[in-house]
């Protein structure tokens, strides 16, 4: 089928009409066709009463005397119309003179035209058999009553005229139709042309858009009404893609701006440390803190390369049952060192096994951001509360720390990337602001929630809920995490 529009309009519009009117010409045709016929069977019954009245009873004899006159159709055969008396005893009283001593068909219906007879020189035609009691002469008072005897008469004919007549209305109908299809392909095509025009001005308008042009909408002032939701979707559309565009644009200014300040510091580190000799202990110290900002660098790359990798959907998932209590602990020994050295309190609450159906690697990303969101940025001396629970049958996880400097508005920003609500807040040259992005992103992507109070002032909670493992699913049991990439 074709793919264009303006031909499966024409296609489909000359159909239908081609169908209506070839519809229309058989129901005229088999109209007039049945008008015609029955017109030609009641001429046969007019025939068969005028035959009928030329026969008359003359005591017990039967006679027939043939007015040529009345009836000039039946003198010869040209005409193709045909009458037969007989007897009641079967013999025959009278033949048309078109018959020249051959005998008709008699049909076993009587007062009904019956068609399809075969009439002489194997002609099929209309045949209408009747039965009759001529009218007799009158007699004297003294002879007795005669029986009055019984004829049959059949009158039969080819219903030339008819024949003749359907076929010319049938070419008639024929070239009708004909120019009707033609003359209605022709408005059809300059109808379906106007019709597309709006089609033809939108496809326009939207290939002279550019780039630069996201911002504006498509006018559906003009645009039929079938086409308006496609406008709408269209001007949806370019909305989202220029949202898209302009995350594109702050990303990669934000991601310039956090790699030019580490990069500045690795630069201005090397040029002290190369501005006048020094001894090996500073040498060691600058290569120290060269090596740490590269780790920050790698870090934040290593996170750039899973968020890209989530926004093409090539993050795989291996759901498996593990404990989640022994992965928040392997994870928080990591940060051990860290809590003790700032003095912090800490509570860590596991309330015995928490079964979940989960990645280890990717769940250990998302707790390692976790807690290093909440070391890095409690108040020094505060308190830090790691709890591991099961609520209401789904695995969940609280991470809670003080101090935190968020206002309860900003927090649905939390999960912008490179987005910061404090830029003098401890350890800030640590993290660039993609740490919850990406956990919340990889969680997504586990198949579990992960949430952010937080008070200005108060606390700062995050809370994880995991899927559980569904009953009768086979999952693959492993005793302890992954250690696969960490941040």
């Amino acid at each position: 089928m074709t793919r264009s529009l303006r031909w499966r309009l024409l296609a489909g519009t000359s159909l239908a009409g081609i169908t209506v009117l070839a519809l229309l010409g058989a129901s005229v045709y088999a109209a007039m066709r049945h008008a015609l016929l029955s017109d030609f069977d009641h001429s046969l019954g007019a025939d068969a009463r005028l035959v009928s009245g030329m026969i008359e009873q003359d005591g017990s004899k039967l006679g027939f005397e043939f007015d040529s006159r009345q009836m000039p159709d039946f003198v010869t055969d040209q005409r193709h119309r045909y009458f037969e008396i007989w007897r009641d005893d079967g013999s025959v009283l009278a033949r048309s003179p078109s018959l020249g001593g051959r005998d008709l068909q008699r049909t076993g219906s009587v007062g009904v035209v019956v068609s399809g007879i075969a009439l002489p020189d194997g002609i099929i035609g209309h045949a209408l058999n009747m039965s009759y009691s001529p009218a007799q002469q009158e007699q004297d008072n003294k002879s007795p009553p005669i029986a009055a005897r019984t004829v049959g008469v059949v009158v039969a004919a080819e219903p030339i005229e008819v024949h003749r007549t359907l076929a010319q209305l049938a070419g008639l109908l024929a070239i009708l139709c004909t120019a009707a299809v033609v003359v209605m392909g022709f408005v059809l095509w300059r109808v379906v042309g106007r019709s597309l025009r709006p089609v033809t001005a939108l496809a326009g308008e939207i290939g002279a858009l550019r780039e630069t042009d996201l911002a504006r909408c498509l006018q559906a002032d003009d645009v039929p009404e079938e086409l308006t939701p496609v406008v709408d979707k269209l001007n949806g559309l370019l909305g989202r893609l220029q949202q898209a565009f302009e995350r594109e644009k702050a990303f990669t200014s934000d991601v310039a701006h956090e790699l030019r300040t580490p990069l500045a510091g690795l630069r201005s580190t090397l040029e002290v440390c190369r501005s006048r000799p020094r001894d090996p202990a500073a040498y060691e110290s600058a290569l120290d803190d060269c090596r740490g900002i590269t780790d920050r660098m790698e870090a934040m790359v290593q996170s750039l390369l899973l968020l890209a990798r989530w926004d093409a959907g090539q993050i795989e998932i291996e759901r498996r049952s593990i404990d989640v209590s022994i992965v928040v602990s392997d994870c928080w020994s990591q940060f051990h060192y860290r809590a003790e050295h700032r003095k912090l309190n800490v509570t860590l609450k596991i309330s015995g096994p928490c079964m979940a159906a989960t990645d280890a690697d990717k769940l250990h990303i998302v707790l390692h951001n976790l807690l290093d969101n909440a070391v890095s940025y409690i108040d020094d001396g505060g308190s830090l509360r790691i709890m591991v629970c099961q609520k209401a049958g789904i695995p969940t996880i609280e991470i809670a720390n003080t101090g935190s400097q968020i206002a309860t508005d900003q927090a649905p920003r939390l999960f912008e990337r490179f987005w910061r609500g404090d830029a003098a807040r401890t350890d800030s040259s640590l993290h660039c602001g993609l740490g919850l992005s990406l956990s919340q992103r990889l969680t997504k992507a586990l198949g579990g929630d992960l949430s952010i109070q937080t008070i200005q002032g108060g606390d700062f909670v995050a809370y994880l809920e995991l899927p559980a493992i569904a009953v009768g699913r086979p999952y693959s049991l492993i005793a302890s995490p992954c250690h696969g990439n960490r941040l």
